[in-house]
């Protein structure tokens, strides 16, 4: 069984450019680029001349924002680097993000957006107000998802934890639950991104009433930090499919680490076979109309199939009535009787990871 659903991508990041009128005498025209991302040790502004332009000339930039949870507002302090005899370019000076009683954000700072632009009386090389676009670190929301049981790892940190959450602390990942297949745990990179961490934002996403499209914006650090500001954690439990593709092919449900269920299921015949891989639900039915085209070409249209997680694509778990269950049969889906497709849809909400191996 089929169903088909756009998938949407993120187009990379631009620039804002701003050329500023030749200043008299000049020959040149100096042009002023602000980066509509922010990052350390990247050019936030950039001055260029190419009658040559100094250090020194670079005006005081003003940077400000505040965390998504509106907690802490922040400033960031620059230095202007020498780039070429004929450029220069703003960056952020290592420990420079200053927040309540004046606590550092060394390198650490949410999605959200900032404000960068020169002081009212600037007269030369001036900035107008742009908003730019800064990207936290991957760790810091991972340490986040961790506290809130978003995560099958708990967060251990080596010092105490400040409230509000204004910066990450030192720590360590350790896992939640020892019995949860190795496969599962392989996938994990702290730090980076994940199947793993992508399916504890949907789940954020989804208990929060936003689109769980697992992407990282400004309102998912915000809602993540007001949660754990707040002491709150997931609203259920820590659930995660795992099927087997060998005969007599199987799914496992897991709960909190626990084996809740064993089932028997039917997986993709050959000439549809169920892809292999980890994806997070994205999309659940209580009862759908299947309809597509079959290998050879005839159609299917299956009215009231119940019990329907969707995880890659057209692929879902889902009831089907069959002759018996344990071999391929199906056209990619996983197929269980309807009494356990009943019993299994309650612990697959949005976000919930499927393996299929």
């Amino acid at each position: 069984m089929f169903f088909r659903r756009a998938v949407a991508t993120l187009a990379g990041a631009a620039f804002v450019a701003c050329v500023l009128p030749a200043v008299a005498g000049a020959a040149s025209t100096p042009s002023i680029v602000v980066a509509n991302t922010l990052a350390p040790d990247t050019a936030i502004v950039t001055i260029a001349d190419a009658d040559g332009i100094d250090v020194s000339a670079g005006p005081e930039l003003i940077i400000r924002g505040t965390t998504p949870d509106g907690a802490v507002r922040l400033s960031i302090e620059t230095k202007w680097n020498q780039v070429s005899a004929t450029s220069i370019a703003a960056t952020m000076r290592r420990s420079a993000f200053t927040g309540r009683g004046s606590s550092t954000v060394p390198q650490f700072i949410p999605t959200l957006t900032y404000t960068v632009h020169t002081r009212n009386d600037c007269t030369s090389l001036c900035v107008n107000e742009t908003a730019v676009t800064a990207f936290g670190s991957y760790r810091w929301l991972q340490q986040l998802l961790a506290q809130a049981n978003y995560l099958p790892y708990t967060f251990v940190p080596t010092t105490s934890f400040a409230t509000p959450l204004a910066a990450p602390v030192a720590g360590t990942f350790l896992k939640r639950f020892p019995h949860l297949p190795p496969t599962l745990y392989a996938l994990w990179q702290a730090g980076a991104p994940n199947v793993i961490t992508k399916g504890a934002v949907m789940k954020l996403q989804d208990e929060t009433k936003a689109q769980p499209t697992g992407i990282l914006t400004a309102y998912v650090w915000k809602a993540l930090m007001m949660k754990v500001n707040a002491g709150k954690a997931a609203a259920s439990s820590y659930n995660y499919v795992d099927v087997t593709s060998t005969i007599p092919q199987t799914l496992t449900l897991y709960q909190n680490g626990r084996v809740k269920s064993i089932v028997h299921v039917n997986l993709g015949i050959s000439a549809a076979p169920t892809q292999l891989g980890t994806d997070p639900v994205y999309l659940r039915f209580v009862s759908q109309t299947m309809a597509g085209t079959n290998p050879d070409g005839t159609t299917y249209n299956d009215p009231g199939v119940p019990w329907i997680s969707y995880f890659n694509g057209g692929e879902a778990l889902h009831g089907f009535i069959r002759p018996s269950y344990g071999t391929p049969q199906s056209l990619g889906c996983v197929e269980m009787t309807y009494e356990n497709a009943k019993k299994i849809w309650p612990y697959t909400p949005i976000g919930t990871l499927v393996t299929i191996r």
